[in-house]
């Protein structure tokens, strides 16, 4: 409890200290509110439509942009880095928020498809992101994470998936914040949101023995701050109810109970689903609401759905 009561105490002192900059801008430079992209002038973001123009120019190293506004999004999102490369700016989001964001698809799927710089101080409400496909990524704040995110909150979002696959190698990364992290994830908080992904996949081609088919894969890594981290996640927080949910079934029209054995691999956590990087200083405050289901009809053998919380993984 009293590292719970830490990671509020610090992260409501972190989010309350963020500064303000006045909104008084006399003159509209290009696309912008105003700056010039510098660190020390950057480009003022006040606007729906400038926010989108973020992602025509999202792999400049040299632009950094600061939100001077709450930002309402109502027309269709083109995550930033999905085209051009990834972002390598800074985008300060100032202590507001973007809300109505909907996204949905496969590939890199997030407000920012890879990140490779640096988010900070942004919120996020009323996020719903919807997963398809067999090879996804998906974060709300980010798919792939290789730069920095901190200070950052995510509040009454979602990021979902139901889909079925047949023959293929599935490959699922879904997290609150991101998919995917090789970077540093620090100071971020899902907050009363759903982290809810389903994935069946089928295999049609299966031999009538106990092989393992390495062309019918399902592997599927879910959490409430990250689904897979290689990377840094410290100092976070997460109220989310995260459910995983992993079916391998048979298809095919010669099949025996027990004769065919699919290669299944599926984690699920209250901040990180897998983790071969750092986690310290977390906490998950809502374990209860985490649910995880493997089925595999006919299996043999194989391994279990792994649970793993913010520090430690064990078998469930």
């Amino acid at each position: 409890m009293k590292g719970q009561a830490a990671v509020f105490v610090a992260l409501i002192v972190v989010l309350s200290s963020v500064a303000l900059v006045s909104t008084d801008i006399e003159a509209d430079d290009g696309p912008w509110a105003g700056g010039s992209g510098s660190q020390s002038d950057p480009y003022l973001i006040s606007t729906e439509q400038q926010l989108q123009y973020i992602g025509a120019v999202a792999s400049n190293p040299n632009n950094h942009y600061l939100l001077i506004n709450d930002i309402t999004v109502t027309s269709s999102w083109m995550p930033i880095g999905s085209s051009g490369g990834a972002f390598n700016g800074t985008l300060d989001g100032n202590g507001y928020t973007i809300r109505g964001l909907n996204l949905d698809g496969d590939g890199d799927v997030g407000f920012i498809a890879d990140n490779n710089g640096t988010v900070r101080n942004l919120f996020f409400d009323d996020v719903t992101v919807v997963l398809t496909g067999y090879e996804v990524i998906g974060g709300i704040i980010a798919a792939t994470n290789t730069g920095t995110i901190e200070n950052c909150l995510v509040s009454n979002s979602s990021l979902t998936m139901d889909y079925t696959s047949e023959d293929v190698v599935a490959t699922i990364y879904a997290g609150g914040i991101a998919g995917l992290n090789r970077g540093t994830i620090s100071m971020c908080e899902m907050k009363d949101s759903d982290v809810n992904i389903s994935h069946t996949s089928r295999d049609s081609i299966s031999y009538i023995t106990d092989e393992q088919r390495l062309d019918v894969q399902n592997n599927m890594y879910v959490g409430g701050i990250a689904g897979y981290s290689s990377g840094v996640v410290e100092n976070c927080l997460s109220n989310a109810s995260v459910s995983v949910y992993t079916q391998s079934r048979f298809t095919g029209t010669a099949h025996m109970v027990g004769g065919f054995e699919p290669t299944v691999k599926s984690y699920g956590g209250g901040i990180v689903g897998y983790s071969s990087g750092r986690v310290s200083d977390c906490a998950n405050v809502n374990d209860t609401a985490f649910s995880g289901k493997m089925e595999i009809p006919g299996r043999t053998s194989g391994e279990p759905l792994l649970h793993r919380d913010s520090a430690t993984a064990a078998s469930v």
